[in-house]
Formats: C-alpha cells, structure tokens, sequence
C-alpha cells in the first residue's frame, strides 16, 4: 500500500479532502505493507495505528541515465513541467517571460497560454530537461519526500571528468 497524499502531515486538511477515510483504511489494515515516501510518512502512518514493523521507506527519486545529458543548457529559458493545479502555483509565476510551461491544466487561475507548451510525454522530457537553464516548481505544500534529484544534480556539476 502506498499513498503519495501530499498533506499528509496536515491531518486537518483529511476531512476536507476526504482522505481521512482513506488513512483510516491504510493504517488499519495490518495485513499488507506500507512503502511511505518519506520518514515522516512512516511516523504519520504509525501515529493513526499503522504497524511499523510493516511500513518502509520507498525509494523514490529521478533515474538520472534516462536523461539526455549536455554540458552546457540550449534554451536561456526555466523549465516548469507538472501537472498545473492550484496547489503548485504555477499561475503566480504565469505572466513571466522566460518559462515554459508543461503538463495537464487544472487550474482556472492558469489562463496565460503565451508560454504554455502542451503536455510532454516522458521520452520529449527525458531528452529536453538538460537543455534548460533552470528549472522551477512553487508547490505550496510536498511531503517531504526524498529529493534524490540532489544526486542526479550532483552528477551533472562533477568538473573532474
């Protein structure tokens, strides 16, 4: 069992997402596992009843050899790829020159198309993400997720090869 809810260490948020049935479910059944994205998750999970003898840590994280590697960025432009939902904020930053924004609209606020580029599917994103300069995401809340894309930044700033 899995759960990338993204206010789950906001338990009064549950209720008004409907969530609050959804954890009750996971936490009281003692019969599978739980793979949380997050050490937080795990203490979250436990705290509404949930065995931690039976929860674990998913790794999650970027695989960094599917990506088209180049030493030096194509576009002068910031990358912005997601789904466009409130919650992520990208109609604050909307109106900027400079970005390019990717991913399924649902948001109402979003409404400046000037640099709105579709949907991308993983291969376009795959072989374009390192032909940005920069790269943006405003999401009001995550979970405190592993940020394993620090590894992969960390590969492509390596000066000794």
């Amino acid at each position: 069992i899995s759960s990338h809810y993204p206010f789950i260490s906001f338990p009064e948020k549950y209720k008004e997402d409907g969530y609050d049935v959804q954890i009750r479910n996971i936490t009281k059944n003692h019969d599978f596992y739980i793979f949380a994205s997050s050490d937080n998750d795990i203490d979250t999970f436990v705290n509404f009843g949930a065995d931690r003898d039976r929860s674990f840590l998913s790794k999650l994280g970027v695989k960094y050899d599917s990506y088209n590697y180049i030493e030096l960025p194509m576009y002068d432009r910031t990358l912005c790829f997601s789904q466009i939902v409130n919650r992520k904020r990208q109609y604050i930053i909307q109106d900027l020159e400079g970005i390019d924004f990717f991913g399924r609209i649902d948001d109402r606020n979003f409404i400046n198309m000037k640099n709105y580029r579709g949907e991308a599917t993983r291969e376009f994103l795959n072989s374009e993400i390192t032909k940005y300069s920069n790269f943006v995401l405003l999401s009001s809340v995550e979970n405190t997720t592993p940020r394993e894309h620090l590894n992969m930044e960390s590969q492509w700033d390596r000066t000794d090869e």
